[in-house]
């Protein structure tokens, strides 16, 4: 009804069937769209053997569609009934288009997550830009118990209080008596990861503010000023502050373990994870001698073994301690640095995949 009211009661109609749904399918399930035309009682196919094309809109007597008939991207494609021609209006490489309207001369079309509208009369694409400002009730400023939504939890070098994350803050915690302080008390961010330093009276937590992360040094009382040392790159996790408090340890999703020099804020790369971890567990697990001058971690190799490593900070030399049979886990050094317990097992391999024979029924 639409189309007659715009174009007229004789004016050609589609059918679409579909596709199969793979990006660059060329089988049997690839139905081209086709125009019928009553008045001549006369099918017409719009498309190529072997490709996919969908989404049909008329507007200003043209038919518009998408169509992967040229590589295996979506792009916007143009027939006109008049001269059987077809004109591929857009040049998408990277993301398909995946859905597309036209309404008032223009074509509004979405691909990789952003929208963009194409003028049919100039050729010009402008993307668009949208601002949602809903009314959302999780956003809204509230009390809320967090005891149900702890995080991460690390006890003190006295064993007085612990180092909380609940809900995107950072709590102290006595293990006897006293009161719970919230430390990084910023309701608009996301504070994480929260590590105690080696004497205790500083504590370590990354911060989110949306616009990038930073280590965030605080004292354990919340009373003085907060310093901030940013960091590169997203999704990091503090592992370890040892040492006589000047190397942080942390890790990030680039699957790299790195050292933060906390005097200067200067990063570096100690390892590179040689595989993406298993679950949801830490990619690394590592140490700090009470010096300062050695790190002792954990790095997963390809047979999902994590074999254990030295690090001299000074030299940046690692040294292997490990063998690859035997998953190691925990390492700690002793308090004056002579010793270094792990745990190892040398049978847990098949396991950690999650698919071996001891699943099969005996």
């Amino acid at each position: 009804q639409a189309a007659e009211a715009a174009f007229g009661e004789n004016v050609d109609v589609y059918l679409d069937g579909g596709t199969a749904g793979w990006r660059g399918y060329r089988w049997g399930q690839t139905p081209p769209i086709q125009l019928i035309d009553f008045t001549a009682n006369a099918v017409e196919t719009i498309g190529t053997e072997r490709t996919s094309s969908r989404n049909p809109m008329w507007m200003q007597g043209q038919l518009y569609f998408l169509s992967d008939r040229e590589g295996e991207t979506y792009n916007l494609y143009r027939y006109d009934p008049a001269t059987k021609a077809t004109q591929r209006l857009t040049n998408e490489r990277e993301w398909d288009i995946r859905s597309a309207a036209a309404s008032g001369g223009r074509i509004v079309y979405e691909a990789g997550g952003r929208l963009n509208a194409l003028d049919i009369g100039t050729g010009v694409t402008t993307p668009l830009t949208l601002a949602l400002n809903a009314d959302l009730p999780e956003r809204q400023p509230r009390w809320k118990d967090v005891g149900k939504t702890m995080e991460e939890a690390h006890i003190s070098p006295s064993g007085a209080r612990i180092a909380m994350t609940a809900r995107g803050e950072v709590f102290t915690v006595p293990t006897d008596q006293g009161a719970v302080r919230n430390i990084s008390a910023t309701p608009s961010a996301r504070d994480y990861s929260g590590i105690w330093s080696p004497t205790g009276t500083q504590l370590a937590y990354l911060q989110d503010d949306g616009r990038g992360q930073a280590v965030v040094i605080e004292d354990q009382t919340g009373t003085r000023e907060p310093r901030r040392l940013t960091l590169e790159g997203e999704y990091n996790r503090l592992i370890a502050w040892g040492g006589k408090g000047g190397t942080i340890v942390y890790s990030n999703n680039a699957l790299e373990l790195r050292s933060l020099d906390v005097a200067t804020g200067r990063s570096a790369l100690i390892a590179k994870a040689q595989r993406r971890q298993m679950g949801y567990g830490q990619q690394f697990e590592a140490s700090v001698s009470p010096d300062g001058q050695w790190l002792a971690f954990t790095n997963e190799g390809r047979n999902f073994n994590a074999g254990l490593f030295l690090h001299q900070f000074a030299s940046g030399r690692t040294h292997p301690v490990s063998g690859d049979f035997a998953d190691v886990g925990a390492p700690t050094l002793s308090r004056d640095g002579k010793l270094l317990f792990f745990t190892a097992s040398t049978n847990s391999g098949p396991a950690q995949v999650g698919l071996d024979m001891t699943t099969q029924q005996q």
